[in-house]
């Protein structure tokens, strides 16, 4: 019933003429409603996700109705935040096609990544949430805190937000997500004089060190102390922890 539904929103959309909406009112009333918090860590509500499927459908299939084109004639900031926002939301469809499960790595066959997966459809042609993330990374002005952005449905990685991002907020909304990552003790933490990193900037390092020249420089404005253990070689990446981000945790 889902995929018939969201073919049927994904074929009216063009005939009724409909121009994207870059404020998300969908996605945006989607998340304001169902994403909580537990601390600083978000949470999604999955089990309800998987009884009302359409209000994800319908802002999936505006994500797909966009043609190459009509992304390419955008501002900068409005294509960032259309493909953070479309990475997320369909993220949360590759849970959904699946769910109940305890991670999105169950969402693949034994070692084989779920952000490699061809689920969807984004500018006429299959795409992956690893695809959406490579066209972050080759834009005119690579922007590293898209990564602290991108959510991986797990409580190791950077928060679902509450709320969509816009073109006309985006540097705030994406320094916040910075900080918001950064002050969560669960991901990132200094003890007894020695700094504990997040893997993600294991994985993306080169893309912190492209835009700032290190890490350390990356992180300096944001956390001084972090930067200084850095830089006296006092630092560990830690273990990512894949538990799905589900608001009925166990």
């Amino acid at each position: 019933m889902g995929r018939f539904v969201l073919g049927l929103v994904f074929c009216l959309l063009p005939v009724l003429g409909l121009a994207f909406d870059h404020g998300y009112k969908g996605y945006d009333k989607l998340l304001k409603d169902h994403v909580h918090y537990l601390g600083p860590q978000s949470t999604f509500d999955y089990d309800w996700l998987r009884q009302h499927p359409v209000e994800l459908d319908y802002v999936l299939a505006e994500f797909s109705s966009v043609d190459r084109p009509t992304f390419e004639a955008w501002e900068p900031n409005q294509q960032k935040a259309f493909l953070v926002n479309a990475h997320n939301a369909f993220c949360l469809k590759l849970v959904l096609d699946h769910y109940p499960i305890s991670s999105i790595l169950d969402t693949a066959p034994k070692m084989h990544s779920p952000f490699a997966k061809p689920f969807f459809q984004l500018f006429g042609k299959k795409f992956t949430l690893d695809k959406i993330e490579a066209e972050l990374a080759k834009a005119p002005e690579p922007d590293p805190r898209v990564h602290l952005a991108l959510t991986k449905a797990s409580l190791g990685g950077p928060n679902l937000p509450s709320a969509a991002y816009r073109p006309e907020t985006l540097d705030e909304q994406l320094d916040q997500s910075v900080k918001n990552f950064l002050t969560d003790p669960d991901k990132n933490q200094i003890q007894a004089g020695r700094l504990y990193l997040s893997k993600i900037f294991d994985w993306h390092e080169e893309a912190f060190r492209e835009k700032s020249d290190s890490l350390a420089r990356f992180l300096e404005p944001y956390w001084p102390a972090a930067a200084k253990l850095i830089e006296k070689g006092r630092m560990k990446f830690r273990p990512y922890r894949w538990t799905l981000n589900d608001t009925r945790l166990p």
